[in-house]
């Protein structure tokens, strides 16, 4: 994988790379806008809440995972492209 110091030079396709991880990153802060608006109807039991922020700690461990690629390990967006 190309170090973030190595993905630098003017030929690495930042586009792409940007492009491909704003698509990974929407999808679990999308699940976790739609978890914040059903938790504020208040209409959840104990049970059911409590399901509701483990999913929402999920989403945020998929968001920081994919911040910490795209900060250490850019080009990986370059291997499994969602275009």
């Amino acid at each position: 994988m190309d170090s973030p110091d190595h993905a630098a030079d003017g030929d690495f396709p930042w586009k792409r790379v940007v492009k491909t991880a704003v698509h990974e990153i929407r999808t679990p802060l999308s699940a976790l806008c739609t978890s914040i608006e059903i938790l504020k109807m208040d209409r959840l039991d104990t049970e059911q809440a409590h399901k509701m922020l483990m999913m929402m700690n999920l989403q945020i461990d998929a968001i920081s995972g994919e911040l910490d690629t795209l900060l250490n390990q850019p080009a990986a967006y370059l291997e499994n492209p969602h275009e």
